[in-house]
């Protein structure tokens, strides 16, 4: 079969993008295939939602050379503090005990999919393709094509490998015939913007609560939070009837008076939550990345980063086999990925599903074991370290770009 490209990309958002990116001028013909290509230059309004990237999620992007388009619009993120509502035990991470400028840093989400597809567009070899549909995929390891609808009718584009990175209901996941594991919930994300009369002082809290869990994360104004309430969809109903005074009392109290005089700036609107899993990412001619692969609960925001984190190690091991004259499609070389990612995939999945689970939990003993082991890790810095590090992504053997090394 000949080939127009290199490798086809389903999906320009900011997984599809950053792979793409981390490709950068090694001579490779991309296309990127897109149902809702972003038009930066018309006067819509941009989508503000902060986002939370992970200490390696920084240096992966600055080691890609955008980090200074985004630097100073980031919130840098220097203490976290993890307690449970009425309980004593915390966790308090701190930026200098692991020998960081920050934990992790805040971004609007709409400044890095801007960044990331504009540096994207100007590299060599790479084309966007605007499409209407994707028809048909026929995978192997010696060339994939991909059939698809425009408004020119329908095409067919070959390439040597395929990624899927078409977000959670993924048509290329379908097409490629992948099951997938879901686990239903019947629990919402709330959001809301919240302000104080005093500085955040980049500090981030995580706080489990009987009604739920919530996060609040520092943002640009140093007065103003973002919160990610993750709760019952028949609380959250309720909640939606509450004024902001109340709503912004239930707040104050939750945090046990460490949020003194916080006022409701905004409140968005209800998430619904899903934990999905393809039971395979790859396939002879084909992988799967992003919230393809795994759509995973808020907890800890953690998609985003193990998505970078997966996409960057799969340009790391598709380079060396090109320099090794491997085929970079077969299941050979996409197995060494498989593995390589397994470990952080699970520990992540299991942490983000085991969290939510547990602290629904309503039992008198848990909740006390459940203390002890939250002031346990903090008090034991081998293991706060080790935890520290997982959740700033820098934990197990890291890809290149995530360890500042350029490909």
């Amino acid at each position: 079969m000949k080939q127009s490209y290199d490798i086809i990309i389903i999906g320009a958002g900011l997984i599809g993008t950053s792979f793409a990116l981390s490709l950068q001028n090694k001579g490779l013909k991309i296309a990127l295939l897109e149902t809702h290509l972003p038009n930066f230059d018309k006067s819509t309004e941009a989508d503000t939602r902060p986002l939370s990237l992970a200490y390696s999620s920084q240096v992966i992007l600055n080691t890609l050379g955008i980090w200074s388009e985004l630097a100073d619009l980031a919130t840098p993120i220097k203490e976290v503090h993890v307690s449970e509502q009425k309980r004593f035990g915390t966790i308090h991470f701190q930026a200098k005990e692991e020998h960081v400028k920050a934990l992790g840093y805040v971004v609007p989400f709409d400044a890095l999919r801007r960044v990331l597809y504009q540096r994207v567009a100007q590299q060599a070899g790479v084309t966007f393709v605007p499409i209407q549909a994707l028809k048909h995929i026929q995978n192997s390891a010696v060339g994939t094509a991909v059939t698809i609808d425009t408004v020119e009718g329908e095409k067919t584009l070959g390439a040597d490998l395929l990624i899927g990175a078409d977000g959670t209901h993924s048509t290329t996941r379908q097409l490629l015939g992948i099951d997938v594991t879901k686990t239903d919930s019947d629990e919402v994300a709330l959001t809301a913007t919240l302000e104080r009369s005093q500085p955040h002082q980049q500090l981030a809290y995580e706080r489990f609560t009987s009604s739920g869990i919530l996060a609040l994360l520092p943002l640009r104004n140093p007065n103003q939070y973002r919160l990610v309430w993750t709760l019952q969809r028949t609380l959250a109903d309720t909640v939606a009837t509450w004024s902001n005074e109340k709503f912004a009392a239930f707040v104050h109290d939750s945090f046990h008076h460490r949020l003194d005089d916080i006022r409701v700036l905004e409140r968005g609107q209800q998430f619904p939550l899903l934990m999905q899993l393809a039971r395979e990412h790859i396939c002879p001619g084909a992988v799967l990345l992003g919230n393809a692969a795994h759509t995973i609960y808020p907890l800890a925001a953690q998609g985003f980063n193990l998505g970078l984190r997966d996409a960057v190690t799969l340009s790391d091991v598709l380079l060396d086999a090109k320099t090794n004259g491997e085929n970079w499609a077969d299941m050979e070389t996409l197995s060494r990925y498989q593995k390589w990612r397994r470990q952080d995939q699970h520990w992540i999945t299991r942490l983000t599903n085991d969290i939510s689970q547990l602290f629904e939990l309503h039992v008198p003993l848990l909740g006390s074991l459940r203390s002890v082991g939250l002031l346990a890790t903090d008090l034991l810095p081998p293991i706060k370290h080790r935890l520290a590090k997982r959740f700033m992504g820098m934990s197990g053997r890291l890809p290149r770009l995530a360890r500042g090394i350029t490909l």
